[in-house]
């Protein structure tokens, strides 16, 4: 386990470690990556322990270095990312997320959206 880099590995070892190295330089290379501001919409949001729970969760995935609440609607928020490797590799680490849940993409917009699981807890980071 390297940061959030957990990978497992059957066969020699001769072939062991080269494939080893090239899966840890491509990890290593996001976390190279130029950082990218990324909007991030959640909905569904109803209570303050809501926010808290999702800001929490975006905060802890490891290519995301700064996470805020940008804009606040009903029960939605918008939140605004500084992520290195940008909303593709976002969005791969927010795919078995229990906490959020990918709505349809938008052709109209950049912005991620999805919508609060409350009861989930926190993986797939």
């Amino acid at each position: 386990m390297f940061g959030n880099f957990d990978e497992q590995w059957r066969g020699s070892i001769d072939s062991g470690i080269p494939g080893f190295a090239d899966r840890l330089a491509t990890s290593l290379a996001t976390f190279a990556s130029e950082r990218r501001i990324v909007d991030l919409e959640v909905r569904g949001i109803s209570q303050l322990e809501d926010h808290a729970r999702v800001e929490d969760y975006l905060t802890g995935i490891g290519i995301v270095e700064s996470c805020r609440a940008r804009r606040f609607a009903g029960d939605t928020v918008e939140y605004r990312l500084a992520v290195r490797g940008g909303s593709g590799r976002l969005a791969a680490l927010l795919r078995d997320s229990a906490v959020v849940r990918a709505e349809a993409p938008s052709v109209v917009s950049d912005v991620l959206v999805y919508t609060f699981l409350p009861g989930g807890q926190g993986t797939g980071e």
